[in-house]
């Protein structure tokens, strides 16, 4: 028990470190409100006293001084309030918003592994859900623990001062409810992190719903009807157990809150006729010790809420803890735009400890050079260019250019060297002008519109009714797939670097988008090395040298011809290759 206590207060100093500048806007809305609460509840408890003794003393001076009373508190609660409950809110708000800053930063900064790993759903639940988690524990919880550390305090203190004896019985009460709180609410936080868990899997299989919505009207929708219902269910079972283990909590923080008040009478009625109390006294106790019992109550009801909201809060530190990215290696070198060559020597890379995908890889392309890579999916074909780009580490071996380690340079300077033109490229929800520009955002009108020419995508751009600021849905989807892919290839260019990757960058458009693609990027290919990863075959045949990978080696090297020679594993691909030469 001593451990899970220990546990929960470093999970709330963790949140309560994310206040940081904030942090004295919080505390003075919450130590205010706290104040203007303990205070009202004096004044009630004072209120019913000195009526009671105006009716047994018969004086209505009593009830003066209660009048009196209960104005000046109320008029201080209602001048005081909107500063107070101001001050706190705009302290989390501001707390909230920067989190969320933070955290987008740090998203965008993890290694691509994180990103190929975990599902988008998953991420856009952190950001959102588990965010508005950290906010309900300062608004509810660190607010309702404050008050109840202060107040019960404040109350225990009085009510000792006024009866201690009538005063040690009733604070059992409350200390066995506190126990049963605490003993109860470790079951409740193990269900809520499983309900945050299924939550989150429930989130992916809407999500892949939505963006496969045709394959499910193609294939099998009715399979994917029973996935998703199973999710939900289990969804409902978590939330089924948790809410029953919330009811158990619920149930004996009212037992104990009836025993209290019960006792309370019993006891303070005994004491009000030996005449060791004066009723008026016992009315104010009686008062004191509701709201107390009604604040350990309440807090007893926070428990499970703050489990569940824990549960969102860890899902966000653990994103924070995920190892970044890092902007720059130890050493930084310079790094010239001029044409560059690369050298990968006896590289080996696994996603997998023990299963490389890359296999003793070596190959060198010279300054200006085009050198092609093909083989069979899943050969590693695309995972050397994501190795060039510094996405993962090499696990043995080495990569150089200009006969630098990539090692000894920034990741950003790096990735300024390189274009890349994958496969599956993605546009942003903006125009098509502020998608080139991406690439470049200093470009001028001029520049884009070479860049648009080179990449044969002017035409249909000029084409559409508002042209450069045409606003593309998600992911371009108001774009054929061949103009989404010149897009991607205009942006490239726009970028002018010395280094090109291409990643199948024609496999996307149809034979007469193909050509002209393909006639633009000879274009740019000039004056820059180029390693260009191809499935079609014929698109590689000019290359100055091709590497045949099969299983994470390259098992054949040369010309087009030269390989067309031997006889070999290349000339059998080609044969079997639909596009043929």
């Amino acid at each position: 028990m001593i451990s899970n206590i220990s546990s929960l207060f470093l999970e709330l100093k963790r949140v309560l470190s994310f206040l940081k500048g904030n942090r004295r806007g919080f505390l003075i809305g919450m130590i205010g409100e706290s104040g203007l609460k303990i205070s009202l509840v004096f004044a009630q408890a004072y209120v019913f006293k000195f009526i009671v003794e105006a009716a047994v003393e018969k004086d209505t001076t009593f009830i003066n001084q209660a009048i009196l009373l209960i104005c000046t508190v109320v008029l201080l609660v209602i001048v005081s309030t909107p500063f107070f409950k101001y001050m706190g809110v705009a302290g989390i708000k501001k707390t909230i918003a920067g989190l969320k800053t933070t955290l987008f930063g740090r998203i965008i900064r993890l290694p691509i592994a994180f990103s190929e790993k975990t599902h988008s759903s998953n991420l856009l639940s952190r950001l959102t859900n588990d965010v508005q988690s950290i906010e309900r524990i300062y608004q509810e919880f660190i607010y309702s623990l404050f008050y109840s550390g202060l107040s019960s305090s404040v109350f225990v203190a009085f009510m000792l001062a006024i009866e201690w004896k009538l005063s040690v019985i009733l604070l059992s009460f409350t200390l066995v409810s506190v126990g049963l709180n605490i003993y109860i609410s470790r079951s409740i936080r193990s269900h809520s992190d499983s309900l945050i868990k299924q939550l989150a899997i429930w989130a992916g299989k809407f999500t892949d719903m939505l963006n496969g919505f045709k394959e499910i009207k193609m294939f099998r929708s009715d399979r994917l009807d029973n996935v998703y219902e199973q999710t939900a269910d289990n969804v409902r079972k978590s939330s089924l157990t948790l809410g029953y283990r919330e009811a158990s909590l619920e149930s004996i923080n009212y037992f104990i809150s009836l025993s209290n008040f019960m006792g309370t009478f019993v006891i303070g009625a005994i004491l009000v006729v030996e005449g060791s109390v004066g009723l008026g006294t016992l009315m104010a106790l009686v008062q004191i010790q509701s709201s107390l019992t009604f604040t350990v109550l309440e807090f007893g009801r926070r428990i499970p809420e703050l489990q569940v909201s824990l549960s969102g809060a860890r899902r966000v530190t653990d994103l924070l803890d995920e190892e970044m990215e890092p902007r720059s290696w130890p050493m930084e070198g310079a790094m010239s735009r001029e044409s560059a060559f690369i050298e990968l020597n006896n590289v080996v890379f696994s996603y997998e400890a023990g299963k490389p995908v890359i296999d003793n890889v070596s190959l060198t392309v010279g300054k200006n050079e085009m050198v092609a890579i093909v083989g069979s999916s899943g050969c590693g074909k695309s995972t050397l260019l994501k190795l060039l780009l510094g996405f993962y580490p090499v696990d043995h071996g080495s990569v150089h250019i200009n006969g630098k380690p990539i090692t000894d340079f920034s990741l950003t300077e790096l990735r300024a060297m390189m274009s890349f033109v994958s496969q599956d490229c993605y546009l942003f929800n903006g125009t098509i002008e502020e998608n080139i520009k991406h690439a470049r955002p200093s470009a001028t009108r001029d520049e884009i519109i070479e860049a648009c020419k080179t990449a044969n995508a002017l035409e249909f751009i000029e084409g559409l009714p508002d042209g450069f600021q045409t606003r593309l849905e998600a992911n371009g989807q108001n774009l054929s797939g061949g103009q989404k892919q010149r897009i991607a290839i205009a942006r490239a260019v726009l970028k002018n670097a010395p280094i090109l990757l291409l990643d199948e960058a024609t496999s996307s458009l149809d034979t007469e988008s193909e050509a002209l693609i393909h006639s633009a990027l000879e274009e740019l290919m000039k004056d820059r090395t180029t390693i260009k990863v191809a499935h079609r075959l014929f698109t590689v045949i000019d290359a100055d040298q091709i590497h045949l990978m099969d299983k994470g080696r390259i098992v054949e090297s040369g010309t087009h011809e030269d390989l067309i020679k031997r006889n070999g594993a290349y000339r059998r691909l080609i044969q079997f290759n639909e596009d043929g030469i």
